[in-house]
């Protein structure tokens, strides 16, 4: 959400949902595309799913779970692990209590090893963080969490928040199932133009746009003006976080502002801008038909828990949540989105922001995030979950192989009921000043009580919101730690209410204003770099404390914080090659990628001779689908250093995924030579050989990789792919 009301609408149409079908077996042209190039070129992740579904079924046949009270009994008798593998617990909280063996594998344990189910190996040695999923597949090859699984059970299933393609090949190294569609497919729905796309497709209407490239301001005009949009504009990049990726263009001086990051982003959305608020709704696809859970309102940009404009900071849940007619409108376009999503492949669990326009109270469709979210413990934890079973068991059943036979219209109309939604609240706090310290105490999680002179006392452990006995008590699972910096933007835990936060004018209320207060006076803090000598001062010294407080946000994926990091060392840093090599890396994370490239080229101008702001740059480029101008720096690089891995690799996959076999195989051929050990990038040989119709010599790169990597993913498919 860019900003808290302010956002591109305008007027719509609404449809009654449509009777879904049965759909055992249901799949369109483009889900078998999109399966097609799956098996092809990520090694066959959904085949392997699919047959370990067939395995588990044939190991340990079950009877049709035809009711809720057999989903539930279910998932108490399998004994089979589960594991979410993540930063923290938060997105899956209390999951554990629903299914018999599922456990938590996490960076940081917010509970001191206080959580029977929580584990947090210790640290070792490794690269920076870039990512969430750079953190799980650190997690995913650390021996203690093999060991772990070893003790409970073996690998199992995984689930996650974020993963990537090198997360299913580690998972398959352990001998474990991803419950998630793949994260190819994933990734190409998380775009935002696809999104609009999907919508059309199944009758959920976007706010009035035109999707389009971009060139300058005069043919943005030009375009606004074609689709009737007028030239007061939202323009939004096709990936990212929407707070951070969209642009309110009113005129061309706004335009030139963004500009770098709007011109060569490929296709964009362009939409009239409108005064709204959001909402989110939360909801399972499965076999049987899509599962929905109810309508939440956001809690957006305030002040006293973000310090970033348009910043998500929490949700609430209660029956009177917006007008019953919105409510029926989001669930009905929900449904038909579902049905959409599983015709293009997808399966299980995601979430839809609407959009709710203050002036006409339409209604339309926000953004797509194929995966459970910050949302997810609210609609997992509301009356509907425990009168019947929370919406995330609905995903694990679809994964699970197990057939069942349920009913979800009839489950959707008792989850509507408003006595099946109770009212709870949550805040993500966040430190909005603009100070540096290193926390010397930290509040422990567990149950905080506000005394009748409104302050905020620690009252018991509890990792269980439910444990909150009244409207005075409160449930605060802490992110940052003893030792930790504290600075503008640190995650410092979230906090879990009974009733609302809001008030009806969407302000927060006295109440929630003084717990937020409560919580942060609980952190203790001394300054950061005391004058201790010469080395303490350099470590300690505001620019090394910006770079680590930098590092330090990228390792869990806040990248628009890591880049506000970079933005407050002094004049004189702020423009060095460093810090502009670094900025085109975050930008590039955070899904600005024509900011990425710009920071990139600044970084090869300060250092004309280096190679490094070269390599980076083909990273926005390849995203932006710039192929062309990929290819040409890759070259590039390779005049300079002929032998260089990382731009001979890259340059072979650009080949690779242009269909340009020959070249992409002449480049791993030459790469295999070099580094004979690396399975790889003789995998990428193999499969560029196999689609030349070289099944021979393909076959040898796959089997001399069996022989000393025998779980390689890429290479069994292939070997297989050859045997078809």
């Amino acid at each position: 959400m860019a900003t808290k009301t302010d956002v591109a609408r305008g007027s719509q149409t609404f449809k009654p949902r449509r009777r879904r079908e049965a759909r055992r077996g249901d799949s369109g042209p483009e889900a078998a595309s999109e399966a097609q190039i799956v098996d092809q070129v990520e090694g066959g992740a959904r085949a392997r799913l699919d047959a370990g579904f067939a395995l588990d079924a044939e190991q340990a046949p079950a009877p049709t779970l035809a009711s809720v009270a057999d989903v539930r009994a279910h998932f108490q008798r399998d004994g089979r692990p589960i594991y979410f593998v993540s930063a923290t617990s938060f997105n899956l909280l209390g999951v554990d209590e629903w299914v018999k063996n599922f456990r938590f594998i996490n960076y940081i344990d917010s509970y001191d090893g206080r959580h029977p189910n929580v584990f947090s190996p210790g640290e070792r040695p490794h690269a920076a963080f870039t990512s969430i999923e750079d953190i799980n597949n650190y997690l995913l090859q650390h021996e203690e969490v093999r060991e772990y699984m070893a003790r409970h059970g073996g690998p199992g299933r995984l689930v996650f928040l974020m993963f990537d393609e090198r997360s299913e090949a580690l998972a398959a190294a352990l001998g474990a199932e991803v419950w998630f569609p793949p994260a190819r497919l994933r990734s190409r729905l998380d775009s935002k133009v696809e999104t609009v796309r999907l919508g059309n497709r199944a009758g959920v209407p976007s706010v009035p746009n035109v999707l389009a490239a971009v060139s300058g301001y005069a043919q943005l005009c030009g375009l606004a003006d074609a689709g009737g949009l007028g030239r007061d504009l939202v323009v939004q990049t096709a990936f990212g976080d929407s707070g951070h990726t969209t642009y309110f263009i009113r005129d061309e001086a706004d335009f030139d502002r963004h500009a770098a990051a709007i011109v060569g982003q490929g296709e964009v959305k362009i939409m009239r801008r409108i005064r709204c608020v959001g909402s989110a709704i939360e909801a399972c696809t499965t076999r049987k038909g899509t599962l929905v859970g109810p309508l939440m309102t956001e809690l957006i940009g305030f002040g006293e828990l973000t310090p970033y404009r348009g910043g998500w900071c929490g949700n609430e849940i209660f029956a009177g949540a917006l007008t019953p007619e919105i409510q029926a409108r989001a669930r009905a376009y929900t449904l038909a989105f579902g049905d959409q999503l599983w015709a293009e492949g997808y399966r299980g669990y995601f979430e839809l922001d609407f959009l709710i326009d203050l002036d006409s109270g339409d209604l339309w469709l926000g953004e797509l995030n194929p995966r459970i979210t910050g949302a997810s413990p609210m609609t997992n934890h509301a009356a509907f979950a425990y009168a019947d079973a929370p919406l995330f068991l609905f995903h694990l059943l679809e994964f699970s192989g197990v057939d069942f036979d349920l009913d979800p219209e009839a489950l959707n109309a008792r989850w509507a009921e408003p006595q099946n939604i109770d009212s709870w609240s949550q805040m993500a706090i966040k430190h909005v000043e603009p100070t540096y310290e290193v926390v010397t105490a930290a509040p422990q999680s567990g149950i905080y009580r506000m005394t009748a002179d409104g302050r905020v006392v620690y009252d018991r452990f509890e990792h269980h919101r439910l444990a909150i006995q009244g409207e005075d008590e409160a449930f605060f699972m802490r992110i940052l730690r003893v030792g930790d910096h504290r600075y503008q933007g640190a995650d410092l835990g979230i906090l879990i209410l009974r009733g609302r936060s809001m008030d009806d004018n969407n302000e927060l209320t006295p109440r929630a204003r003084q717990w937020i207060a409560g919580i942060k006076r609980a952190f203790e803090v001394r300054p950061a770099g005391p004058d201790l000598g010469e080395l303490k001062q350099i470590i300690e010294g505001e620019p090394a404390v910006l770079y680590q407080l930098s590092y330090d946000k990228e390792a869990v994926g806040s990248f628009e914080e890591a880049l506000a990091a970079l933005d407050r060392l002094p004049t004189a840093l702020r423009g060095s090659y460093i810090a502009e090599l670094r900025r085109g890396w975050l930008l590039y994370q955070a899904g600005r990628h024509g900011e990425s490239d710009a920071a990139y080229a600044g970084a090869s101008e300060l250092a004309p001779a280096a190679v490094e702001p070269r390599l980076g740059r083909m990273l926005p480029l390849m995203a932006q689908r710039r192929f062309g101008a990929a290819v040409e720096l890759g070259q590039a690089v390779l005049r300079r250093d002929p032998c260089n891995y990382i731009a001979m690799s890259r340059l072979a996959y650009l080949h690779y995924s242009q269909g340009e076999h020959e070249a992409a195989a002449s480049l791993y051929r030459r790469l295999v030579d070099a580094y004979p050990g690396d399975m790889e990038v003789k995998s990428g040989l193999g499969w560029a050989l196999l689609k030349l119709g070289r099944a021979a010599e393909a076959a040898t790169q796959f089997r001399e990789i069996l022989t000393v990597a025998p779980r390689h993913a890429a290479a069994r498919e292939g070997l297989l792919a050859r045997s078809r």
